[in-house]
C-alpha cells in the first residue's frame, strides 16, 4: 500500500534577488569612490570582482540549501526537514498543531512567495518557521493541516 506523502521545498529567489540588489549597489559605491574621491585604479577592480565573487557564492548555496529544506506531508503528521551537512527533523502530528498561518511581505508578494509558521501547546517558540515558500504550497500544507486536525488556519 503506498504511502500518503508529499514533499514541498522552499524557494529561494527573495534571497538570490535580495543578494544581486546588495552586490549591485556595493558596486555602484566602490565605482562611485573610485571616480570621485581615491582613484583606486586596479584596487578598484579587485573589490568589484571580490564583491561580485562572494554574492555568486552565496547564490549557489542559497540555492543549494533550498534542496536540502522541506515540509513533508505524511499520513499522520507533518515533518520539517533542514540541513546540508548537520541534518534537523522536527515532526508534528497534526492533532497537536494549535496554529498554522503565513506572513509575505512587499517583494514575497510580487514574488507569490511567503514565510509560514506552524507550531503546537506549550512552547516559547514557533515550532515551525519556514521561510521563503511558494505561495500555492503554503495553502495546500495549510489546507492539509486544516482537514486533519482541529485548526482553522488563518488567511
Amino acid at each position: 500500500m503506498p504511502t500518503e506523502e508529499r514533499s514541498f521545498y522552499v524557494y529561494p529567489i527573495v534571497e538570490v534577488v535580495s543578494l544581486l540588489i546588495a552586490a549591485f549597489l556595493l558596486s555602484g559605491v566602490v565605482i562611485f569612490i573610485d571616480l570621485k574621491f581615491f582613484r583606486l585604479g586596479i584596487w578598484a577592480t579587485y573589490a568589484l570582482m571580490g564583491i561580485w565573487a562572494l554574492i555568486f557564492a552565496k547564490i549557489i548555496y542559497a540555492v543549494i540549501q533550498a534542496r536540502f529544506e522541506k515540509i513533508v506531508l505524511e499520513k499522520k503528521a507533518l515533518a520539517y526537514e533542514k540541513g546540508i551537512f548537520f541534518h534537523k527533523r522536527v515532526v508534528l502530528p497534526y492533532v497537536q498543531i494549535t496554529e498554522a498561518r503565513y506572513t509575505q511581505n512587499l517583494l514575497e508578494r510580487i514574488l507569490d512567495i511567503g514565510e509560514m509558521f506552524i507550531d503546537t501547546a506549550g512552547g516559547s517558540k514557533m515550532a515551525i518557521v519556514v521561510k521563503h515558500m511558494r505561495m500555492k504550497h503554503i495553502r495546500r500544507i495549510l489546507e492539509e493541516i486544516s482537514k486533519k486536525s482541529n485548526v482553522e488556519v488563518e488567511e
